[in-house]
């Protein structure tokens, strides 16, 4: 027996859609942190940095950037999942640490260092290493720039989520 009470169909709000500028900016967070902990191996592996003397350092700094890599595959998959409470941290963080590589960043003194050393080059960086470090920076950047955009879609689908599964205004 239908609802007397209930609110017509027609006059429902509909579910917004996930906006795409997040749906796009987590996408680039999972693929970034992937990128980084395949730095990170290749740096270990090509790099032989078991066999420098001062591999100490650089080992601990790899470790330090494979957690931020974790960390970026982490934050897009719930960035996907709708699970963070607001785009605004991962679009400050995507922004700075995009902009980070332009400066030099951790890659360069862990490139330096571990496969300089080896081959006995006073290059500070490889072009392939700075152009990676570019093309990322480019893109963790406009991640965080379209979750910046889309933060206000963003939280009007996770006010509607919330609202759909402690069952108010729908």
């Amino acid at each position: 027996m239908p609802n007397a009470f209930a609110e017509p169909k027609e006059h429902r709000e509909k579910e917004p859609p996930f906006p795409a500028t997040v749906r796009i900016a987590g996408n680039v967070l999972i693929v970034f942190g992937i990128l980084v902990l395949i730095f990170c191996v290749r740096v270990l592996v090509l790099g032989r940095v078991t066999r420098t003397a001062d591999e100490g350092p650089v080992v601990i700094l790899l470790l330090i950037v494979a957690v931020g890599g974790i960390f970026f595959i982490l934050a897009g998959r719930q960035t996907l999942r709708g699970k963070v409470g607001d785009t605004l941290g991962i679009a400050n963080w995507s922004i700075v640490i995009g902009l980070w590589p332009k400066t030099g960043g951790v890659a360069a003194f862990v490139e330096h260092y571990a496969i300089g050393n080896q081959t006995g080059d006073n290059v500070l960086i490889n072009p392939a290493i700075l152009w990676g470090l570019t093309v990322s920076g480019i893109a963790l950047t406009l991640a965080g720039i379209l979750a910046l955009v889309g933060r206000n879609e963003y939280l009007e689908w996770r006010r509607w989520q919330k609202n759909r599964t402690t069952g108010k205004g729908q």
